[in-house]
């Protein structure tokens, strides 16, 4: 598996990313080198797959982060609008009490003004 991998990579000129190790495979390939001497194109193959590997980490990590924002950002819009309609709400039941509060008043005055008058 490795003899072909690494023969189809150069064959490629080293630009087929795809004949690079990955996952599994990779980790058993750094598990068998490991106390061995190989040679500097085995090395160069493994290096580049370990290197794939890891710029293929961490994409998959920004895109779980771009997600979490993206979760994160439409929670804070939902919130932002349940604030805006709480904040409606209790400016329209202000305006309707400071209405009945007025038109209360001028009831009173009105009364008042009646009783006055009634009793001149």
């Amino acid at each position: 598996m490795l003899n072909q991998s690494l023969n189809a990579w150069l064959a490629s000129n080293r630009q087929d990313n795809s004949r690079l190790l990955r996952g599994e495979a990779l980790a058993e390939a750094l598990n068998w080198k490991a106390g061995k001497r190989l040679s500097l194109v085995d090395d160069e193959f493994l290096a580049a797959s370990q290197e794939l590997s890891w710029i293929e980490q961490q994409r998959y990590l920004e895109a779980e982060r771009a997600k979490e924002v993206e979760a994160r950002l439409a929670e804070q819009k939902k919130s932002a609008r349940r604030l805006k309609f709480l904040l409606m709400a209790v400016g329209t039941a202000l305006m309707v009490s400071t209405g009945l509060g007025v038109t209360t008043y001028l009831g009173y005055r009105r009364s008042a003004i009646s009783e006055i008058n009634a009793f001149a």
